[in-house]
C-alpha cells in the first residue's frame, strides 16, 4: 500500500495528510468510544491507550490542520480530567512508529500540540514495542487500536496482549485492498500472514457481497479466538457504494460491545455502518417506526416462550444484529404494551424500566 501525499502549508515545520472522510468518521468513532471508556475504567485504575501504528500525527482538512488518534486521545483525556477530575485518575498513551519519517513528523507534531497528557513515541513495529514491558498492558485495562498499512497482523501478539481480559482490540481491516489483491499468488503468504489461517483461499472463487461476507466471516471467526465478543463495523467509500474498510471490536465483556455499537449509532443517524455520503439519505426502513417493528418481529421469532433478563437477551444477539440496545428496549416496550410480553422490575426501581437482570417473559409466537 502506497504512503498518503505529503502536504505542507506555512508556519508548520512537519507534514500533514490529506484527511478523507472516512479517516474522520474512524477518528471520531475512537474518540466517542474513548470518553465512555475512560470514564467508566479511569475511576478504578490507570488505563493505557495504545496507539500501534501512529502514522504522521497530522491531517489537512481544506487547508485546517487536524490531528491523528493519540493526539485526539490525549486531548479527550484532558478534557475528561477538567469536566470529571479525580474520576480520571490517569491515562498513559503509547505510540508506536515503524517509519522513520512519520516517526519524525508525529513527534514534532506532538510538541506543536503539547497535550498535557503526553503521548510516549517509539520508533518500532507495535509487535516489538509491546514486548517491551508486558506489565504495562497486564496488570491495567489497555485500548488497542491497531491500524496498519498493509496485511501484516501478528496472532501471537495479539494473544499475549489478551491474556489480560480487560484489554480491548480495534482493528482496521482494509477490506477493499485485501478484496482486489486476494487472487494473486504472490500475496499468498501476506494473506496467511493476516487471516492467521489458509481458509480465505475460499473466497476467491467468489463475487460481490458473497464474496465480502466470506471474507469477513473468515477474519472474523479468527479474532473470535481472541475474545468472546467481535463485532465488525463496516466503513465505506465517502463518494463510493463501495466497502473501504471493516473496524473490528474486539473485547470479553458485553458492556463494552453494547457501547461502541451505541457509539457508532450515534454518529451514524441509528446505523451500525458508515455509508459515506449517503449516511443522511434516510429510507422508509430507517425510520424508527420500521426499524422498531423489524427488531419486535426478530425478538418474537428468536425467544417465543423463553424467560430471560434484560442483560440476556441483549447478549445473546449482540453479535447477530445491527440493532443498538436502545432500539432492542425500544422494541421490548412496545412489545410489553401489546401484550406479547411480560416484564418483572430487578435492576430497574419501576415496572416502567427496562435494565439489567430485569426479567422477560415472551409469549409463545403464533405462527
Amino acid at each position: 500500500m502506497a504512503k498518503p501525499q505529503e502536504l505542507r502549508i506555512p508556519g508548520y515545520d512537519f507534514f500533514f495528510w490529506p484527511y478523507e472522510e472516512q479517516t474522520k468518521m474512524k477518528h471520531k468513532v475512537l474518540v466517542e468510544y474513548f470518553k465512555v471508556w475512560a470514564t467508566k475504567l479511569g475511576k478504578y485504575s490507570v488505563i493505557n491507550f495504545f496507539d500501534c501504528h501512529g502514522g504522521c500525527g497530522a491531517y489537512l482538512d481544506a487547508d485546517k490542520p487536524c490531528w491523528g488518534s493519540s493526539i485526539l486521545v490525549a486531548r479527550t483525556a484532558q478534557e475528561l480530567y477538567e469536566s470529571q477530575g479525580r474520576n480520571i485518575r490517569n491515562v498513559r498513551i503509547f505510540v508506536a512508529e515503524i517509519d522513520h519519517d512519520n516517526c519524525e513528523n508525529l513527534t514534532k507534531v506532538i510538541e506543536h500540540c503539547n497535550p498535557v497528557c503526553w503521548p510516549q513515541v517509539v520508533e518500532m513495529a507495535f509487535e516489538d514495542a509491546v514486548m517491551l514491558d508486558k506489565k504495562l498492558y497486564q496488570e491495567v485495562p489497555s485500548l488497542f487500536f491497531i491500524d496498519p498499512f498493509g496485511f501484516r497482523l501478528n496472532y501471537s501478539v495479539l494473544r499475549k496482549i489478551r491474556c489480560n481480559q480487560r484489554n480491548e482490540l480495534l482493528i482496521n481491516f482494509m477490506f477493499d485492498y485485501v478484496n482486489r489483491f486476494l487472487g494473486l499468488p504472490e500475496l499468498a503468504g501476506n494473506f496467511d500472514t493476516l487471516f492467521g489461517c489458509r481458509d480465505w483461499r475460499e473466497a476467491i472463487s467468489l463475487d460481490g457481497s458473497e464474496r465480502e461476507q466470506k471474507i469477513i466471516e473468515i477474519f472474523r471467526g479468527q479474532l473470535k479466538l481472541l475474545g468472546k465478543y467481535v463485532f465488525p463495523y463496516k466503513v465505506s467509500f465517502y463518494d463510493k457504494d463501495r466497502t473501504y474498510y471493516y473496524l473490528f471490536h474486539v473485547i470479553d465483556h458485553y458492556d463494552g460491545c453494547s457501547i461502541m455499537k451505541s457509539c457508532f449509532a450515534s454518529l451514524n443517524n441509528g446505523k451500525v455502518e458508515y455509508l459515506g455520503n449517503r449516511s443522511d439519505r434516510i429510507t422508509l426502513f430507517d425510520l424508527d417506526e420500521f426499524k422498531i417493528d423489524d427488531a419486535k418481529d426478530y425478538l418474537m421469532k428468536r425467544f417465543s416462550g423463553q424467560n430471560l433478563t434484560f442483560a440476556g437477551v441483549n447478549e445473546l444477539i449482540i453479535e447477530d444484529t445491527m440493532y443498538p440496545e436502545k432500539d432492542i428496549r425500544k422494541a421490548l416496550q412496545s412489545l410489553k404494551a401489546e401484550g406479547k410480553i411480560q416484564t418483572f422490575p430487578v435492576t430497574s426501581k419501576t415496572a416502567r424500566g427496562l435494565s439489567g437482570d430485569d426479567v422477560i417473559v415472551f409469549a409463545e409466537a403464533i405462527i
